[in-house]
């Protein structure tokens, strides 16, 4: 059996160091960057979720409110319109008892 020569060796090394280099890189990209990438993906995606739901809450909100405003203008309107037919009755009726 016969030993490798020097070239020999060094062009096995140097193989092996070409093919070395992809693969960490393609390890690399699977083992730290992907991950890190889908982490940041992930917290962007929630605060935007979380963004929406408060616009939402905030949306209901303001028209839960311009609905209790409208509901209350509308009591105030009857209210208004009660005293005011009330009193024309009792004005009326003042009219009826001195005629």
């Amino acid at each position: 059996m016969e030993r490798p020569s020097a070239s020999s060796i060094a062009v096995r090394i140097y193989l092996l160091i070409l093919l070395t280099l992809p693969i960490l890189a393609v390890c690399y990209y699977f083992v730290i960057a992907l991950p890190s990438y889908n982490r940041q993906k992930l917290a962007l995606d929630r605060q935007q979720f979380l963004a929406r739901q408060q616009a939402i809450q905030a949306e209901q909100a303001a028209t839960q409110a311009r609905l209790q405003a409208e509901e209350e203008d509308r009591r105030r309107q009857e209210q208004a319109a009660t005293a005011e037919r009330d009193k024309a009755e009792k004005a009326a009726a003042l009219d009826k008892r001195y005629k």
